[in-house]
């Protein structure tokens, strides 16, 4: 009786051993402890790419409404910010939009937090950075 209980914690012994000597699946546990990582690192390449898609978006609509103002469709600072700030409502709550023309020449301004524009806002714990989009524009005279 006794010769079979050591033969049977030698044969424990001998699979717990082996099972530490292993690497199959070692690959796997690796993966595991990476995928967060790069799951995080692929979310915050697409809310990066959000912001500057959004940039540009905006940046088009300042320079239409410049162009507007400059052409004579809008007659005022005002009209052509309130423009600006309806046409871009959707962005965000919080943008705002100004006009003035100095000299000749058309600035419009927007400003609007960068963790509106994207998706997750998974940045927000780290940035409360506040993009500021300006465009300028030629009046144009009528001779």
């Amino acid at each position: 009786m006794r010769g079979m209980s050591s033969t049977r914690h030698t044969r424990i012994g001998r699979h717990l051993s082996g099972f530490m000597r292993a690497e199959a699946g070692s690959a796997t546990i690796e993966g595991v402890l990476w995928l967060p990582i790069f799951f995080a690192l692929f979310v915050l390449m697409a809310d990066v790419s959000l912001i500057f898609n959004s940039q540009a978006q905006i940046l088009r609509v300042v320079q239409d409404a410049n162009r507007n103002y400059s052409l004579g469709r809008f007659k005022t600072d005002a009209a052509t910010s309130d423009y600006i700030a309806s046409a871009l409502s959707n962005f965000s709550p919080e943008l705002t939009a100004d006009t003035a023309l100095a000299d000749g020449i058309i600035t419009s301004t927007v400003r609007v937090p960068a963790m509106d524009l994207t998706a997750t806002k998974l940045l927000s714990a780290i940035t409360t950075v506040k993009m500021e989009i300006t465009s300028q524009h030629l009046m144009e005279t009528s001779d």
